[in-house]
């Protein structure tokens, strides 16, 4: 009699599984305006933290050559970070001035209630012409505290990427 050991591995993409299906995302040149509600805020418990752009080259017969032994894809490189505007008195700090990527604030950052209501434009200086833009949105949980009351002010450290949308720019 013969053993044969079977490992099965499930794998779920639970990106779009935070907002609802009527999600808008309507692009006017450099301008983005997105739109969704959250599924189940309450059982959910998360709060939009920043929303990245990647670009990444058209697919080619030379870039499948390069990758063609990858286990997964990447969006590209990250170019672009947008945050919600900070107090005129505040600005955002890059670490690094030599970072592959910029910080900008959004045109609007409205979150309320189960909503999701944000606008912004990609910088002039963000070559989007004949690459793929990936733009993702990340959440950060709420934790709760010892007797399971939510607490706005404590965030979890690690961002959850809720959806992702790409444009194909030529």
């Amino acid at each position: 009699m013969h053993l044969i050991n079977i490992i099965l591995s499930w794998c779920q993409n639970f990106e779009n599984h935070y907002l609802n299906s009527d999600l808008k995302i309507l692009k006017n040149n450099e301008d983005i305006k997105l739109e969704a509600e959250i599924n189940d805020q309450n059982k959910l418990n998360f709060v939009i933290n920043h929303v990245s752009f990647f670009l990444d080259e058209f697919p080619t017969k030379l870039n499948y050559e390069k990758n063609r032994d990858k286990n997964s894809y990447d969006f590209g490189d990250l170019k672009l970070m947008i945050s919600k505007p900070l107090p005129s008195d505040l600005q955002y700090i890059q670490e690094k001035k030599d970072d592959s990527y910029k910080i900008i604030e959004a045109k609007k950052w409205d979150l309320s209630k189960n909503n999701i209501d944000l606008e912004f434009q990609l910088p002039d200086t963000l070559n989007t012409k004949n690459k793929i833009l990936t733009m993702v949105v990340y959440a950060q949980t709420l934790d709760d505290n010892q007797d399971g009351i939510q607490d706005q002010d404590i965030l979890d450290p690690e961002y959850v990427p809720i959806t992702s949308y790409t444009f194909f720019n030529y």
